[in-house]
């Protein structure tokens, strides 16, 4: 059972093959820029896919429960709402699922039907 918000993190698949074996995620290009791992909510994935993840067709998509996850900080980003950023490692064990986005001939990328 869900304590808290549920929170997502995109990585490019290649980049999710890398680090998966790790199990802990100390961030990818931007994460790495800014000092902390950046994640979404569910309603700030398509906005998320569509700002930062344009030159990329196969995405990972890990979800997680925010309560359960040490260093998450809500603080005001883009469009004045607010994301969840996580100070310091993320276990990617702690991820109650994982789903491959793949870009679709239309441009978009199908949500799992669990987020749809």
């Amino acid at each position: 059972m869900m304590q808290g918000p549920v929170i997502h993190k995109i990585l490019p698949q290649d980049v999710h093959d890398q680090m998966s074996n790790r199990g802990e995620f100390v961030g990818w290009r931007d994460d790495l820029d800014d000092g902390f791992i950046h994640c979404s909510t569910t309603p700030q994935l398509a906005g998320t896919l569509a700002k930062h993840f344009e030159g990329f067709d196969r995405l990972v998509l890990l979800s997680f429960d925010a309560a359960i996850l040490p260093g998450v900080t809500w603080e005001t980003s883009r469009n004045n709402m607010q994301f969840p950023h996580i100070y310091g490692p993320l276990d990617l064990t702690k991820a109650f699922s994982t789903h491959l986005l793949i870009r679709g001939d239309d441009g978009q990328f199908a949500m799992p039907e669990d987020l749809a």
